[in-house]
């Protein structure tokens, strides 16, 4: 009976923010682009309803333009079977619809997808008539020639998380994935209302000034704590890299409900066991042919809270020894232990981390938790399982410009980026095709505050925090 009073408040509270149907159904979703062979791809655009709403559109229309802004095709798919279901483990009601197509491109080149319906929802905060606004959702994609290249959108492996406390930390990773190794950058973005149109009056979620709506650059994980109860939107951009150079991006529209609860939030208990790079991220080194298991105890203090335990990433979905997560109840109060193990094959040595996320909830609210896995060798260690491009700044912190040093081993096409603790891009330095030896690259002087400078490359890959004092 606990779980069940607990819950009326907060159904309460979203009561006062309905609007007319018309414009409740859209929470959010994303659009990506697979590639099938030859010049086809088959386009999937995923959507979430909010059940308050008039139902979802039984067939989505997708626009493909070129480089110049020229309509090429539209194309047009009904939802999928077994759309409609409810996301699992909140007290709100959610459903996904996934519709795909498949669509054959000209040949070789850039290309953007689109798809837009309306409306909002009018409850939505940070939008000054979010009533009156689409949803738009887009993808660019380079289509190689399939003689030599192919190339598909990244995706997102974790569904959104919609539900969140007012006053309490809150983390959530939509877990970027890219299937052809293509390395990824990501940053808030502004949601959108038509082809490249923000939504008008649009800021970013409010939040404690110790802990804002940021994305990490490393692991790709949003934290915030709400410090405002109400509707949210806010926008995830990708962005796709291959030898230094953009080469395509995917877009996550979500809408957050921020509600007053006095539950207790479970929590990861045993983090203290766990070890961390000289980064500050959790890590573990994994050997080829080595079993590795990890345990991870969730508990909550309140009893009647039913307590479940998930994980996701790229090691789940490989083709040959993929990773296996379960978890069972401790048998000590109100917890449960997660347990990871994997096994990993030679194919899956790299430089390159293995993000993994693990999601605690206890039928209300959710935290997310990640962790870089290394594969390598059976001996040896890593020092720092972040791969390695040689890269330093000065000054720092700093009064006005900045240099960038690299140091390279070998020729390389290095590209530069910086980005603000909201994790949106305040500087896209370009790429730059470099020798062998030390190159001294100014960057000019950002705003004052902490920054992160992405220095990325076909050799590896470095993020360095900036702080500036102007």
């Amino acid at each position: 009976m606990k779980n069940t009073l607990r819950y009326w408040p907060l159904l309460a509270l979203i009561g006062l923010f309905a609007v007319p149907a018309k414009a409740t159904h859209l929470m959010g979703g994303e659009l990506t682009a697979k590639h099938i062979g030859a010049y086809d791809y088959q386009v999937t655009l995923t959507t979430y309803r909010d059940t308050l709403g008039i139902p979802m559109q039984s067939t989505a229309f997708f626009d493909v333009l070129d480089t110049a802004g020229a309509t090429l095709l539209t194309s047009s798919a009904p939802y999928t079977v077994g759309s409609g279901t409810l996301l699992p483990l909140f007290p709100y009601g959610v459903e996904k619809y996934v519709f795909v197509d498949t669509i054959t491109v000209p040949g070789p080149g850039a290309y953007s997808i689109g798809w837009s319906n309306c409306c909002r929802n009018g409850a939505i905060i940070n939008a000054d008539d979010p009533l009156s606004e689409s949803m738009y959702l887009t993808t660019d994609l380079t289509v190689y020639d399939t003689a030599s290249a192919v190339n598909s959108t990244p995706e997102f492996l974790n569904d959104p998380v919609v539900f969140m406390p007012v006053n309490l930390p809150w983390s959530y990773n939509p877990l970027p994935f890219d299937s052809d190794g293509d390395s990824l950058a990501w940053h808030i973005g502004v949601p959108l209302d038509s082809w490249g149109d923000s939504i008008d009056g649009y800021y970013d979620p409010l939040g404690d000034t110790l802990d804002p709506f940021t994305i990490d650059p490393v692991t790709g994980t949003i934290t915030w704590t709400p410090i405002m109860e109400g509707n949210w939107v806010a926008s995830i951009v990708v962005e796709e890299f291959r030898g230094g150079q953009r080469i395509g991006s995917i877009v996550r529209d979500m809408q957050m409900i921020v509600v007053d609860s006095d539950d207790s939030l479970a929590r990861f208990a045993n983090l203290e066991t766990l070890e961390t790079n000289s980064e500050g991220y959790f890590y573990a080194d994994l050997r080829v042919g080595q079993e590795y298991t990890l345990s991870l105890i969730g508990e909550d203090p309140d009893a009647a809270d039913n307590l479940n335990m998930d994980a996701s990433g790229e090691p789940f979905i490989l083709d040959n020894s993929p990773a296996e997560f379960s978890y069972a109840p401790t048998g000590v109060g109100n917890s449960i232990e997660g347990s990871f193990v994997w096994t990993p094959a030679e194919e899956h040595r790299r430089d390159e981390d293995y993000i993994t996320v693990f999601r605690l909830d206890d039928g209300l609210f959710a935290t997310d938790l990640a962790i870089l896995f290394r594969v390598g060798d059976a001996t040896g260690l890593f020092n720092n399982p972040v791969p390695e491009l040689g890269a330093t700044l000065f000054p720092n912190p700093a009064s006005g410009p900045v240099v960038v040093r690299l140091d390279l081993d070998a020729a390389d096409q290095v590209a530069i980026r910086v980005y603000g603790m909201d994790g949106r891009m305040t500087l896209d330095y370009g790429t730059r095709n470099l020798g062998a030896g030390t190159h001294d690259l100014v960057l000019p002087a950002q705003t004052t505050g902490q920054h992160y400078v992405v220095v990325e490359g076909r050799n590896g890959r470095r993020v360095l925090p900036l702080f500036s004092q102007e």
